[in-house]
């Protein structure tokens, strides 16, 4: 039995085993990890900061290349399925655009580059955060012609 999942290599090993010995009982679950930018700098207070940094990331290439696509990107206020379920992150957002991300810090008048710390829990989410958060910091970094994973 497993507690809060397994890492995707995990899975992926597991579905390739073939034994009489190992039964792979499979369940859906609801796992929300949220990540966020901290409001205590002077940056962070700004919303529009935060807007960008959001318009900037590419869920579905962290989804694909670090948890191989063993779960959903999270562009959602809630898990689908559950009650408070909207898309309006998704909405605003959508796919990650460099442009959009510009325009918005444009809008309002910050033309320096911004920095950003970023932290994570060690032992909240699993082995793979770490490389989540590196993954992360590679997207937030990436010059405008350098952006695919």
């Amino acid at each position: 039995m497993t507690y809060r999942g397994l890492a995707a290599d995990d899975i992926i090993d597991l579905q390739s085993r073939t034994s009489k010995d190992l039964q792979l009982v499979e369940r859906r679950g609801h796992r929300h990890q949220l990540s966020g930018v901290s409001t205590q700098g002077p940056l962070g207070r700004e919303d529009r900061v935060r807007r960008a940094v959001a318009q900037l990331v590419d869920r579905g290439a962290i989804t694909h290349k670090i948890y191989k696509d063993s779960r959903r990107p999270a562009v959602l206020h809630g898990p689908k399925g559950l009650t408070g379920h909207t898309t309006d992150f998704f909405d605003d957002f959508g796919d990650p655009s460099v442009a959009k991300a510009a325009k918005i810090l444009s809008d309002a008048h910050i033309t320096q580059r911004v920095p950003l710390t970023l932290w994570y829990t060690t032992d909240r989410y699993g082995s793979e955060t770490a490389l989540e958060f590196k993954e992360l910091k590679r997207q937030l970094d990436a010059p405008d012609s350098s952006r695919s994973p």
